[in-house]
């Protein structure tokens, strides 16, 4: 049995909790805010302020392993996202990182299944639950909502001007994906994103793909099965930086 502290996007919260709850290891876990590595620098700065609080025994956020045992490691729930894992190091834990380009790959199973798809159909608007749960998505909710915002501020026809020229960027793609997972098949809330995709999809004028998810690479980082080939162990001391091949990244 491991004890291993874990940092996470929330996108991601439904997938690492059920695995968490299942692993026969203790896995301490911190979810931090979705959409965070869209802000330059932010989601760098959180991460690493976090592994230094940890480092120090002082994290209000993590319930240390008892009898003074080491975690075993520092799981990053993330992939490069934007590079935004580049340069995180710790000074006493491994850190142990999938070997992923973004959270895409972790709910797919593979890098490789990732690089397929995206070479496949390289226009895609990605979907899972955790990102309905956790962002605005293109529909009829979406317009609405930005039609009562600029409403209170402008005039009817120069906010349905402003509203149809916000979304405009959808146009630069060519399907929505929805990953499903097959451990939350028949749950309320799996057919509640398929109904919600259904709708973006059909308001945008795109097609929308069902993709089966593989919950492997989640399970794998959890239980400490981290072969090389799908994960990269950093010792302490030493820092993550990408390595522009099909590792993904190195130290």
């Amino acid at each position: 049995m491991l004890y291993l502290k874990a940092l996470v996007c929330k996108a991601l919260f439904r997938e690492f909790s059920l695995f968490a709850a299942l692993s026969d290891n203790v896995i301490d876990i911190s979810f931090f805010e979705y959409g965070l590595h869209n802000k330059v620098g932010a989601l760098k700065e959180v991460l690493q302020d976090e592994i230094n609080r940890i480092d120090s025994g002082d994290d209000l956020h993590t319930s240390y392993p008892p009898y003074d045992i080491p975690f075993a490691g520092i799981l990053i729930g993330y992939g490069l996202c934007s590079n935004a894992v580049e340069g995180l190091s710790s000074k006493h834990y491994p850190l142990v990182i999938p070997r992923a380009h973004d959270c895409i790959t972790l709910l797919l199973g593979s890098k490789e299944r990732y690089d397929a798809l995206f070479k496949e159909t390289p226009g895609t608007y990605w979907l899972s639950p955790g990102w309905v749960e956790s962002e605005k998505i293109p529909g009829a909710k979406e317009h609405e909502f930005y039609i009562n915002r600029y409403l209170g501020k402008y005039d009817e026809e120069l906010t349905m001007t402003m509203v149809e020229m916000s979304e405009e960027w959808i146009k630069n793609y060519t399907r929505f994906a929805l990953i499903e997972w097959p451990e939350f098949e028949g749950k309320e809330f799996a057919q509640a994103t398929k109904a919600l995709a259904e709708e973006s999809a059909q308001y945008s004028d795109l097609r929308l793909d069902l993709l089966n998810g593989n919950s492997g690479l989640v399970q794998d980082l959890l239980s400490g099965n981290w072969d090389e080939e799908r994960f990269l162990v950093v010792p302490p001391g030493q820092t993550v930086k990408p390595s522009f091949d099909t590792g993904v990244i190195t130290y």
